[in-house]
């Protein structure tokens, strides 16, 4: 079989035609792959009677470190623990006492260098018998069905401003149905003992949700990273190659301005901001990939605490 050749012409336009789709696909994100800064705070434990967890720990707390678990088995984000929050805030002394409101946690998670404030409340979290039955020709014969019930109530809040980005409820149910499951028992040998019983599998249900959910809204917030210092004509940002910056991203700078409040509420509703100029990273690596220098592209005046963003 006699193969035709093409004509020089033909492969001309060939090549021509697939540069031109090219050119117009859409570049890829220079964001694709960062990740975000988080500092996920103990959770309130808002249920009627205080069930402590298998270690010890009150239910609040043991959620969010289960979250905060969950979270970065994810690889998406950098997380501040409970502990660095509890220790920064002692220094400042903002005070741990009782529910910490948005704009003291985003103090301290800010004083961190977090992006995002993840907060919440359980307000769910028991166990309830119900009795059933039935019958088998004339006997009668008893059931009950078994229901451990887990509810969590998530907020996540900008570190700059205080303001409440998302928020949102997540409740989970598990049961089992049997002649005769006893009274439920949330006195947990381990954490294996734990995790098995009906109540760990609810608990586990809502954290998987909790994290999907945040990663979903995350994706909405834009990326940013805090100046650090300001040295010359040199910019250093609090975010590095660990979080996925890279050499020659450009990133534009703000400075906030007044946060406007509800005057019934006290919530931060949104802050003004003013641009302060452009930066481009040179070097993404400071800090074992902590932290990066940049070089100025345009404008003057850069502070530590300026914001770092994509636009």
């Amino acid at each position: 079989m006699k193969m035709s050749r093409l004509s020089p012409t033909t492969i001309l336009c060939v090549w021509l035609t697939a540069a031109i789709v090219m050119a117009q696909a859409p570049a890829p994100s220079v964001k694709n792959g960062l990740k975000r800064n988080l500092a996920v705070y103990g959770f309130e434990d808002k249920t009627d009677h205080k069930i402590h967890w298998y270690s010890g720990q009150n239910v609040g707390d043991g959620m969010s470190d289960m979250l905060t678990t969950g979270l970065v088995q994810s690889g998406r984000f950098r997380i501040f623990e409970r502990s660095q929050l509890e220790s920064v805030m002692q220094e400042q002394g903002l005070g741990m006492s009782g529910a910490v409101v948005e704009q003291t946690a985003a103090q301290a998670g800010r004083l961190l260098g977090a992006e995002l404030i993840v907060m919440g409340a359980v307000t769910e979290f028991g166990a309830k018998r119900s009795e059933g039955g039935g019958a088998i020709g004339k006997i009668k014969i008893g059931t009950q069905t078994l229901s451990a019930i887990v509810a969590v109530d998530v907020r996540l809040v900008d570190a700059n401003s205080g303001e409440i980005k998302w928020s949102g409820t997540v409740r989970k149910e598990e049961t089992k149905t049997g002649l005769s499951l006893g009274t439920p028992d949330f006195a947990f040998k381990d954490q294996k003992d734990f995790d098995e019983s009906l109540i760990g599998k609810a608990t586990r249900a809502a954290i998987d949700e909790t994290v999907q959910k945040l990663t979903e809204q995350v994706g909405s917030v834009p990326w940013q990273a805090l100046v650090a210092a300001v040295t010359g004509d040199k910019i250093f940002l609090n975010q590095g190659s660990e979080s996925g910056l890279r050499a020659d991203m450009v990133l534009s700078v703000f400075r906030q301005g007044e946060q406007v409040t509800d005057p019934a509420t006290g919530e931060v509703l949104f802050s003004t901001e003013e641009k302060v100029g452009v930066i481009k990273v040179v070097d993404p690596g400071l800090g074992n990939g902590k932290a990066s220098s940049c070089d100025i592209v345009e404008g003057s005046g850069f502070q530590r605490g300026d914001v770092a963003r994509f636009e």
